[in-house]
């Protein structure tokens, strides 16, 4: 009943308003509203111009934004390379000063000169079968005409250093460190190819594995847990318990049995190159280079310019500091 009444008070209400005279209001509200339209539109037809205008600039700021962006990544891949070039030498650098100098007739090198650069270069000669890219003694990328896996050189020669590296640092020679540096530098690359997965992760997981880590090549059908490294060394006729041998003789077993587990990839990424997988990942590889081969032109300039950009920045925390 109060509900209702409620309602019916609130009807009474209604009705008691003055309808005619909230039309009247209502009314001169709409004819200001549409005068104030109309003067509107005038005002935004006189400025369309300059609407326009402004515009075309936004989208031109925003255009060289862009480009400012992708000129500083092409920058960025360029210094990068250099970082691995730099890498790549240290690390091969290493490997020749293990090595035995008094074998560099037996090797058949010129000179024991020729003979310590010989391990450097013959993983140059690996990287320009997979990049394509002649590196230069000074570190220069020279494409050349022969045929190639389509490799980015950037990671790959990364790659191969961190093997070598970390076999010479196990206690392998210099011999022994490059053939492995090679050897999962090519099955990591066919791996990636037969299992379609990334380079990156690949190689990543054959360092993971030389080290030691039997869990990164489980997925790639490796066994490389003490068990199965004891029974290989029964297989090949050592009679010594895994428990005692070296780092470095553990490192060329793990590399054996990782090369005779994954046969089944051996050479997939050449057999395979003209799928459209493998020709996305050279897509891929050929941007990266472009990429690098813009952002180089820009190295000297940047490399003169930085220095004072660096010091106005130290000036300003300072300055900031002192406030």
């Amino acid at each position: 009943r109060r509900l209702n009444s409620q309602f019916v008070s609130l009807g009474r209400s209604m009705g008691n308003l003055t309808i005619n005279n909230n039309f009247s209001r209502i009314s001169a509200t709409a004819r200001n509203v549409t005068s104030d339209f109309s003067r509107m539109g005038k005002s935004i037809n006189s400025n369309r111009d300059s609407i326009g205008r402004l515009a075309k600039r936004f989208l031109t700021l925003g255009a060289a934004v862009k480009g400012v962006k992708k000129l500083w990544s092409s920058i960025k891949i360029s210094t990068d390379y250099v970082e691995t070039l730099n890498y790549f030498n240290a690390a091969f650098q290493q490997v020749a000063e293990n090595a035995d100098l008094s074998g560099w007739e037996e090797a058949g090198s010129e000179s024991a000169e020729a003979y310590i650069n010989s391990f450097r270069d013959r993983a140059k000669e690996l990287t320009q079968k997979l990049t394509g890219f002649e590196v230069s003694d000074t570190g220069e990328l020279t494409r050349t005409s022969m045929p190639s896996l389509g490799l980015d050189p950037d990671k790959t020669m990364q790659y191969q250093a961190t093997f070598a590296q970390m076999t010479s640092s196990m206690g392998a020679t210099s011999d022994a460190a490059v053939k492995v540096s090679n050897a999962l530098t090519m099955i990591g690359a066919d791996l990636a190819s037969v299992r379609n997965m990334n380079f990156d992760k690949v190689w990543e997981d054959m360092a993971s594995g030389l080290a030691g880590m039997s869990r990164t090549l489980d997925k790639y059908g490796v066994n490389i847990r003490n068990v199965n490294l004891q029974q290989k060394l029964n297989s090949l006729g050592i009679d010594e318990s895994i428990t005692k041998i070296n780092q470095q003789d553990k490192a060329l077993l793990r590399t054996i049995i990782l090369l005779e587990s994954t046969r089944y990839a051996w050479g997939d990424l050449s057999k395979t190159i003209n799928q459209p997988a493998n020709q996305v990942r050279l897509l891929q590889s050929n941007f990266q280079s472009l990429s690098r081969t813009i952002g180089s032109l820009f190295i000297p300039t940047l490399t003169k310019v930085l220095p004072y950009i660096n010091a106005f920045v130290i000036a300003l925390q300072r300055l900031f500091a002192w406030i």
